[in-house]
Formats: structure tokens, sequence, C-alpha cells
């Protein structure tokens, strides 16, 4: 029996090791693409806010909050800048005071950070298709997203959304394949890193408690989610309070903010003109579903949970008033984008054999 457990996690982690190898071969080249010609002073990026941070972790007064308490990639970033990783190339991002080759190193954290992510989905997905075609299909789901603006413009990036992606991921994996506990551990930890990552998952379970009126294991989810969110607050407003963005946690500021909100261009823009693949695997699902009825019972689920996902979104991007930064926190539905899309076309080339036998 135990020997049986070991194989079964050799067999996972030798597969796991080869999806991450396979979509780091097909996307590796946006390291290149970012480092050279991406100028975070010319797109106003975060970078500036986390710079010294990269160059300190754990030092609390290195910036302001919210930023401050995104540690996890704080660490990651300043062991990776320790490596002494450099590419000998020039770079859009040239500027006195700063050294490129901590630049660089957040973008290679954010980079591999997001591919682990996304073979956590992969190998998830895999769990549901069979044969080279399925491969293919979950291969094809994986990288839409992976090659999406969201990814390239704000995750390969000096910021710190690759490493709560892959959070995000894990969480994820645990949730699709019902390993609660270890899904619970994640929440908790993922305070330390983004605090979006417990909404997050108390959006999914509360998505499920009410589609599927099951209790357990959905109201513990979102019970702990919401422990975990208030956990967050806490550290911020008395364990370690340090300043920046207060009104982000007041709950008047953000029905104030609901109650005065106006979407301007920039908004309509990032929020939803540049989500395209949102919407192009919500329309393929909805195409399959009309079609293929037998889809329903695996891809209901998916589709709420992404729509749900982008909703609220939107909604606490307006309640915490940042703007047009709305398109980069869409970038946490591109998993769920994977899942959707693997669902969608997994019937029709189902469908397709048949016919061909």
């Amino acid at each position: 029996m135990l020997n049986h457990t070991y194989r079964h996690l050799a067999r996972g982690g030798l597969n796991y090791i080869l999806i991450f190898l396979f979509l780091m071969l097909c996307t590796y080249p946006m390291v290149y693409l970012s480092y050279r010609f991406f100028d975070p002073a010319a797109a106003n990026s975060d970078f500036f806010r986390y710079y010294h941070m990269y160059l300190a972790p754990g030092d609390f007064t290195a910036t302001y909050a919210p930023f401050i308490y995104r540690q996890g990639s704080a660490f990651l970033t300043h062991w990776m800048w320790e490596l002494g990783v450099s590419i000998p190339s020039s770079t859009a991002f040239e500027m006195p005071g700063y050294d490129r080759d901590v630049y660089l190193a957040a973008i290679l954290v954010n980079y591999l950070s997001i591919i682990a992510g996304f073979s956590f989905i992969f190998l998830v997905l895999m769990r549901h298709m069979q044969g080279a075609l399925g491969l293919l299909v979950v291969a094809a789901s994986c990288l839409v997203p992976l090659a999406s603006l969201q990814v390239i413009w704000f995750g390969y990036s000096g910021l710190t959304d690759g490493f709560s992606l892959l959070l995000f991921c894990i969480g994820l994996y645990f949730y699709l394949s019902e390993r609660w506990v270890l899904l619970g551990l994640l929440i908790a930890i993922s305070i330390g890193q983004r605090e979006l990552v417990p909404i997050f998952f108390g959006i999914l379970s509360a998505i499920d408690l009410l589609r599927t009126r099951r209790i357990r294991p959905y109201l513990p989810i979102l019970g702990w989610s919401i422990v975990a969110f208030l956990a967050y607050v806490l550290l911020r407003k008395a364990f370690i309070p340090v300043e920046g963005h207060e009104t982000q946690l007041s709950v008047s500021a953000w029905v104030r903010s609901l109650m005065n909100f106006r979407p301007d261009g920039r908004f309509i823009l990032q929020g939803f003109l540049l989500q395209n693949v949102v919407f192009l695997s919500l329309v393929l699902a909805v195409v399959t579903l009309r079609a293929k009825p037998g889809a329903r019972a695996r891809l209901i689920g998916p589709c709420l949970h992404l729509a749900g996902l982008f909703g609220a979104i939107l909604m606490i991007g307006i309640m915490a008033k940042i703007g047009s930064n709305v398109g980069r926190i869409e970038m946490y539905t591109l998993p769920l984008v994977a899942v959707v899309l693997a669902q969608s076309i997994l019937p029709w080339v189902k469908a397709s054999g048949d016919n061909a036998t």
C-alpha cells in the first residue's frame, strides 16, 4: 500500500516536471521580450513601489501598504537577484539608482511562478482527459491564457502577481481535486502574499454552495476564507500596521466608491475590451452547452466560477478604487479560462473521434 502511494506520487511528480518543461519551452522567449522592451517607468508601473522591498525582504519600512505585505515575492526575487542572473543585452529600462538585474530577477520569479501555476492546472485537467487528443486539448487550453495580454503585460513583469497567481493555481488544483485540508492551509499561507487569494476561494465556494446546496465542504471553505481575510485585516491594522491606502479596508469607503463610480474609457478598455480570452471561453462554453447537452455536468460549474470571479473582481476593483488596474487583477481568472476551454473543447473532440470510427 505504501509502495503504491510512493509510486503514485513519483509518477505525478514526473508528469508535473514534464508539463512544466513543456510550457516553459513554449513560452520562455517572453522573458527576453519583457526584459528587453518593457519599461516600467513609461508604464507607471508599481515596480518602483516593490523595488526597495526586493532589496530588503522582511523590512516593513521598505515601502507602504498594501505592497509591503506581499513578502513572498520579495524573498523570492531577492534570492533570484543574489544568484547573479543577468542577460547580456540592453533594455528599455535604464534609470539611475535602480539595478536592472533586480528587475530581471522579478521578471524571472513572476515568469517561473506562472508556468509552475499553469502546470498544476494542466495536471488536474489531465485527470479528465484521455489519449493524445485529450493531451492536445489540455495543452491548447493552457497555452491560450499564457499568450494573453494580461500575462504578457502584467504577469511577465517586475510586479508580484506571478507568485500570487501560482498560489491561486495551487489552491485551484486542491479545490478541483477536493483536497480540502491542503486548500485550507494554502488559504492561510496566502495572506502573506496576496489578500485576494482567500477572497477568490470564498467566492468559488459561495458559488458552489448556492449551486449544489451542499453544506460540506463549501460552507467551511467559505468560512475559512472569511477568517483568513479578517486575519489579513488584523495583521494590517494591529500587528504590523503600515501606512498607505487605508480606505481599501473601510466599508464606508467601499460604499462611497460604488455609489460614485462612473466608468471611464480606460476602465472599459482594460476591464472588458482587453479581456478577450475570458469572453472567448465563455462564448465557446455557451455554444457547447447548446449543442452538446451532455457536457452540462462538467461545464456549468467552471462557467459559473469564471463568470462569478470575473464579476467579483470588477466589483472589488470599483470598491478599492484601483481604476483601470482592474484589468491586471482580471489575470486571476485565467486558470479558470483554461478549465472552461478544456471542458468546452472536449465534447467536440470526442464527437469527431466517434464519427471517425
